[in-house]
């Protein structure tokens, strides 16, 4: 049962350790995970960088649900599911208001 979606307004690869380090209370990692995550170096990515994502978490106003597939299971970055009802969208309330996620992107780097 889906419950909330996610929208991703902007996203930035960073090289700098003090912008990463100003994040610091925009996320629940500590800094020793953040840390380990910018020196490691695979799958396309360069030690001394990390992506980050604003995200913006909207609650649906009638939960989403689907027939569980095998498709679905297992370890996955990414699944494939059914359209959701039409007018979904219509019915969906964010999480944080609009003031508060405004403040809240202030400090995402540019």
């Amino acid at each position: 049962m889906i419950r909330h979606y996610v929208e991703v307004p902007r996203a930035e690869t960073l090289t700098d350790w003090g912008k990463v380090a100003a994040l610091a209370d925009t996320h629940i990692w500590t800094e020793e995970t953040v840390r380990q995550r910018f020196d490691w170096e695979g799958k396309g990515m360069a030690a001394g960088s990390i992506h980050v994502a604003l995200a913006r978490v909207w609650e649906l106003g009638e939960p989403f649900s689907f027939a569980y597939e095998p498709r679905h299971g297992g370890c996955r970055s990414w699944v494939e599911i059914p359209e959701p009802p039409t007018g979904w969208r219509g019915a969906a309330r964010p999480v944080m208001s609009d003031a508060d996620f405004a403040r809240a992107s202030e400090g995402f780097p540019r």
